[in-house]
């Protein structure tokens, strides 16, 4: 086992929050307004152990965020620092070098790109490493620093990282939902089989106990998505460079779209897994989480979700995810051939924006 010293430990955490406030100055500009405010309140929350369900002090939470600011500017021209370990420099990207040092001491270190490619780090705590289809799944709990960009799940290669804070956060605020009218069925269904429907939790610890709970099980859907884009992306080298060079925000979020909806209607994905074991709740929860783009590039999963309740029919769902996964193929295939053609960028954007005037079901062959 490698000797990490204590010191050390502290060091990597400094150079770590070091880089995630770097990649916060240089990125900030690509969040909408909303999205920088909510960012900035999760991100206080995290560095002043704020859990989900407690309350934000205006008061402090507000000469933070100038400080916040303040910050960037400084740090907005600078570069990312190597990660220091033993004496021995390693790049910030190497996370798997870096995590062979560090997980025989129970700490994990993630690095890679997020949304529009901002660069984004974190250093954890593991709590369970788990064997699947060939990759190791990562399960994380507290989070000792980490930037902007906190998605619940992510993938290197084939090693997953499951960030259950980040995740017990999305599960909070999406039950707090429930008080407006947003997707409200499928929440209801979603929470009552944790009995959170018809009765007020109002302490700490029970629903940090009920939401942990929550993350753990909902935990698989994220974890069967990243391995089957593992699965999907293997092979498919002009695929990932097209994901790579085609940064505009438009073009980009389509891309992983369908890259997103291609995993999920997997043979290796969630919904799979979830007709497999006719399991109610997870798919309730799948539909709960369903990213906004995604949603809008599948609804017939949505149809599927109101006739399945109407019919107790797994056969509707079935259909949907046949469908979902051919119209994700297509897509990806006429793309790879699109730039295999013309090879830039604005290629992929036109042919894009020409999809969305002109697609139909039919023309495609989907149905």
């Amino acid at each position: 086992m490698y000797n990490i010293k204590k010191m050390d430990i502290e060091s990597i955490k400094n150079t770590t929050k070091h880089n995630c406030n770097i990649s916060d100055a240089k990125y900030w500009g690509y969040y909408s307004i909303c999205g920088m405010l909510l960012g900035l309140r999760s991100l206080y929350r995290h560095e002043n152990g704020v859990l989900p369900w407690e309350t934000v002090d205006e008061k402090e939470i507000l000469p933070w965020i100038a400080q916040r600011e303040a910050l960037w500017t400084e740090l907005e021209n600078d570069e990312f620092k190597n990660i220091k370990i033993n004496g021995i420099e390693y790049p910030p990207f190497e996370a798997e070098v870096i995590n062979i040092k560090l997980k025989p001491h129970g700490y994990i270190y993630g690095a890679g790109y997020g949304t529009n490619l901002k660069p984004t780090f974190f250093l954890a705590t593991l709590v369970e490493e788990k064997y699947l289809h060939g990759c190791t799944i990562n399960y994380i709990s507290e989070e000792i620093c980490q930037d902007l960009h906190t998605s619940p799940a992510m993938i290197q290669g084939k090693s997953i990282y499951i960030r259950l804070s980040p995740l017990i956060k999305l599960l909070y605020e999406t039950f707090m939902e429930l008080h407006g009218k947003k997707y409200k069925d499928s929440l209801k269904r979603a929470f009552s089989h944790y009995g959170l429907i018809d009765k007020n939790i109002d302490d700490s610890i029970q629903i940090s106990s009920t939401f942990n709970k929550i993350a753990m099980e909902v935990s698989s859907i994220l974890a069967l998505h990243e391995i089957a884009e593992s699965v999907e992306d293997e092979g498919s080298d002009t695929w990932l460079q097209i994901l790579r060079d085609c940064k505009d925000r438009y073009t980009n979020v389509y891309l992983r779209g369908f890259k997103d909806l291609l995993a999920d209607t997997s043979l290796h994905g969630p919904l799979q897994y979830i007709i497999d074991n006719k399991n109610e709740t997870l798919f309730d929860f799948y539909i709960v989480l369903l990213g906004h783009t995604v949603r809008e590039l599948f609804p017939e999963i949505l149809q599927a979700y109101n006739e399945f309740y109407a019919s107790n029919d797994w056969s509707v769902i079935e259909m949907a995810i046949k469908n979902g996964f051919n119209k994700a193929k297509c897509f990806r295939d006429e793309i790879i051939t699109t730039w295999e053609n013309k090879k830039t960028p604005k290629a992929i954007k036109n042919y894009i924006m020409e999809y969305f005037k002109t697609i139909t079901p039919a023309q495609r062959g989907w149905q």
